[in-house]
């Protein structure tokens, strides 16, 4: 790639500044104050230049240029300590007045320099690696040569819209010691992970890293395209290694993928247990589902109607076959799709059970799960393969937005599954990718009050309306499952740990009453779709027509369950009246 930037030492910092912009003047070389410990990744573009100003030690280092900082000039003052007892150790560039830069063109390039540096002679400065304290997307390693030099060598950072890293030693490793840490305002921490934190704080810290500014409230970035950097290679036949990692190494076009879309990404990879990829809707996550196995057989039954619409779509053009999974012995090469908690009812259905069907015979089993997000069930550990929501639903979570989700293990399949999902156009949209990123962030609140109100309710109708009037029957849920003794309910139990579906259905005694009742209550809206905080009544009638059409389905909100109750029994007392 070539020389990326210099930097040098100066012992007086406001003398060697005044004379270089005075120098480069002519060539336009500036820089505009920065606050001291605040580091400006990405400047307005009507600045002719910019300066980063961090504290190392007592000294600052300072970045000039015409177009962007390639001249880095650093004052390195000695470290101090209160305790004369312990003075501070030498500084790491006391030896070392001159920085150099090379960029790379790949992350396979930044190893091998490396290597290469070290059988030459060089000392290790910093081993390859990511180091976000520079830049969300920064890669790189450090040596120090025979005499003393610091060597830098990142991937492209140019690439990467973001300012390049300065001389720092301290900032060349991971870990530095408290004398040499640098305090850099806008980078948070990306130490948190499932080992180290609950699914409630990754839910909202988890894509923190990758905000590029100090906004609390991560922006909303609506570019379709991005800006080509050096160097310009041309492109090779398929794109799976542009989807090598979670974050790529740069932007090209939202239809690959986006900042908003990627922090979506980021957040679900931590709280779903696999690596995470999402698409336009729940129908289109289901399809590229289909796509990416290539099933000769799907065995599907029950659940939601949408899917077997799509499924029917893909077997005209691909032959496969669509069996009733409840029946059909499983054989290799089929794809087990499992709806649980299944929709309208709720009812639960033993994800291990079919897991180890399926893996008997060298059969994948597929998990819908959208019923049942975290915190209540984690479809991996009862054995899936693939899980799938429809994040429209509790993702989402305020009915305004599209979103469907497909979670793997297999790194691999997910870098294919990104690349199909770029040529078959199910992207999600940049605004809809921001607003999963803000309900993310109270999915889990959400859902335990949402998953009480619901078995609250649920276990009423059961217990106390049921066959008394109105209701002639409420449908197998899992929150009635759950109750019982024995093994009967000990699995649902085991298997969604936190909660049950906040979504259930009941059969009234006619059809007119259940077309009827919608219609008289004031807390319940009547609509489709679920998930919301607000709760919704369907007569499903309205939208899947092989239903019985004295169904309601009810879809339970965070509204007070005492007073979700009672606009229920009032609308009950007037059905029964009339």
């Amino acid at each position: 790639m070539g020389l990326d930037h210099v930097g040098i030492v100066t012992a007086d910092i406001d003398k060697t500044l005044d004379f270089y912009l005075a120098a480069l003047k002519p060539l336009g070389f500036v820089f505009s104050p920065a606050p001291s410990s605040l580091l400006i990744l990405h400047p307005p573009s009507n600045l002719p230049s910019y300066r980063r100003i961090v504290t190392l030690g007592s000294g600052t280092v300072n970045g000039l240029g015409s177009t962007f900082p390639d001249f880095w000039v650093s004052s390195l003052a000695p470290l101090t300590t209160s305790d004369p007892s312990n003075p501070p150790p030498p500084h790491p560039h006391a030896t070392a007045p001159l920085h150099l830069c090379f960029s790379a063109s790949s992350r396979k390039q930044v190893r091998e320099f490396h290597k290469a540096a070290l059988a030459a002679g060089a000392k290790c400065n910093g081993p390859p690696g990511i180091r976000d304290m520079y830049h969300r997307w920064y890669y790189g390693a450090f040596v120090w040569d025979s005499e003393g030099r610091n060597i830098e060598n990142p991937l492209n950072v140019t690439n990467t819209l973001a300012i390049p890293s300065p001389l720092s030693a301290t900032m060349s490793t991971p870990s530095e010691t408290p004398q040499e840490r640098i305090e850099i305002s806008t980078q948070p921490s990306t130490t948190l992970s499932p080992q180290t934190h609950q699914p409630i704080t990754l839910s909202i810290h988890a894509a923190d890293h990758l905000n590029p500014v100090p906004d609390i409230a991560p922006p909303l970035h609506v570019s379709t395209t991005y800006r080509y950097s050096p160097p310009f290679t041309p492109a090779s036949s398929g794109n799976s290694t542009y989807f090598s990692d979670p974050v790529p190494p740069n932007y090209i076009y939202s239809r690959l993928t986006s900042p908003s879309t990627v922090s979506l990404e980021t957040t679900l990879t931590h709280l779903l247990h696999g690596h995470a990829t999402v698409f336009s809707s729940g129908l289109s996550a289901f399809t590229a589902l289909l796509l990416r196995t290539n099933p000769k057989r799907l065995l599907i039954s029950g659940g939601y109607h949408g899917c077997h619409g799509a499924a029917h779509v893909l077997q005209r053009v691909s032959g496969m076959e669509i069996r009733d999974l409840h029946t059909t012995a499983p054989q290799a090469g089929d794809l087990l799709h499992l709806e649980t908690p299944e929709n309208p009812t709720g009812i639960a259905h033993p994800i291990r059970v079919y897991a180890e069907k399926a893996h008997a015979v060298g059969a994948l089993l597929s998990v819908d799960a959208t019923f049942a997000p975290p915190p209540l069930q984690d479809p991996f550990a009862e054995g899936a393969d693939w899980v799938m929501h429809s994040g429209t639903k509790y993702f989402g979570g305020h009915s305004d937005m599209l979103c469907g989700v497909l979670v793997s293990k297999d790194l691999e399949q997910v870098k294919l599954l990104k690349e199909e999902r770029m040529y078959i156009g199910g992207v999600m949209g940049s605004l809809e990718s921001w607003l999963g990123v803000r309900s993310l962030k109270t999915l889990h609140l959400r859902l335990e009050r949402q998953s009480r109100n619901a078995t609250e309710l649920v276990r009423w109708l059961k217990d106390e309306v049921e066959g008394k009037g109105v209701v002639e029957k409420v449908m197998e849920h899992c929150a009635l499952q759950a109750r019982k003794e024995g093994e009967e309910g000990e699995w649902v139990r085991k298997q969604m740990p936190g909660g049950y579906a906040p979504v259930f259905s009941a059969l009234l005694k006619t059809r007119e009453m259940a077309q009827k009742l919608p219609g008289e209550l004031d807390l319940w809206l009547h609509a489709t779709s679920l998930g919301g905080v607000e709760s919704l009544i369907e007569w499903r009638a309205l939208s899947d027509p092989s239903c019985d059409q004295r169904l309601l389905r009810f879809s339970v909100g965070v509204e007070d369950v005492n007073d979700l109750r009672r606009d229920l029994e009032n609308g009950f007392k007037k059905i029964a009246e009339a």
